[in-house]
C-alpha cells in the first residue's frame, strides 16, 4: 500500500534526523567536557610522533580506498604534557578531514617537528581547500564550508579540536595549501 511506503519514508527520514542530533548533542557534551574540564586533569608527558604514526597507520587504510597517497615526516619523539587520548582526537579530526575533503588520487600528509623549539603537528591536504571569506568561521560551532556542506558531520569536529589544542596550550591554524588546506597545532611561546 502506498501510504505505508510513505510512512516508511517519512519515519527513516526522522529517525536519521534524530540520529544526527544525538551526534550534534553527543559533540556538544564532549566540547563543554574539554572547555570545562580542569586543565590538569590526565596530564603526563606523551610525544607527539607516536600518537601520529599511530593515527597513520590507523587511517592509511581509508585513504589508499581513496587512493590517496598518504605520507608521515616525524622527528621522534617530539614530548609534550597533555593527554594523550584527548590529543588522539585532535589529530584525528584533522587527518579524518583531510582524508574526507580531499578527492580520490590526492595526497594527504602529516608532519609532527619542532620549529624554534616549540612542536608543530601538521596535516596538509590537496583537497577541496576553505574559501578566503570563510577562513574566519571554520572554528566556530556548527559551520559547515559552502564546499563541504554535503559531506556528512556536525560542524563541531575543528571546534573541539581547537579547544582540545587550547587545553594544550597549542594554537589550532589554517592556511591554504593551494589546492588544500593545512592545519597545524603549534605550542605557543612562554
Amino acid at each position: 500500500n502506498s501510504g505505508d511506503a510513505e510512512l516508511r519514508t517519512v519515519v527513516k527520514q526522522a529517525l536519521s534526523h534524530i540520529d544526527k542530533a544525538m551526534l550534534a548533542v553527543a559533540a556538544l557534551l564532549r566540547l563543554a567536557d574539554v572547555e570545562y574540564s580542569p586543565k590538569s586533569r590526565n596530564f603526563r608527558q606523551i610525544d607527539l610522533s607516536a600518537i601520529c604514526a599511530d593515527l597513520f597507520e590507523f587511517y592509511e587504510p581509508l585513504a589508499e580506498s581513496k587512493s590517496i597517497r598518504m605520507t608521515l615526516e616525524s622527528h621522534s619523539p617530539v614530548l609534550i604534557l597533555g593527554d594523550g587520548d584527548l590529543m588522539r582526537e585532535a589529530v584525528s579530526n584533522l587527518i579524518g578531514n583531510a582524508i574526507k575533503f580531499t578527492p580520490d588520487n590526492g595526497s594527504v600528509s602529516i608532519s609532527v617537528i619542532r620549529e624554534d623549539g616549540l612542536p608543530v603537528v601538521r596535516v596538509r591536504d590537496s583537497g577541496i581547500g576553505v574559501e578566503p571569506a570563510e577562513r574566519d568561521k571554520i572554528f566556530q560551532r556548527f559551520y559547515r564550508t559552502s564546499r563541504g556542506h554535503r559531506v556528512p558531520g556536525s560542524g563541531l569536529g575543528l571546534s573541539i579540536a581547537a579547544a582540545i589544542a587550547n587545553l594544550h596550550e597549542l594554537d589550532l591554524r589554517f592556511d591554504d595549501n593551494n589546492p588544500g588546506a593545512v592545519f597545524e597545532m603549534v605550542g605557543r611561546k612562554q
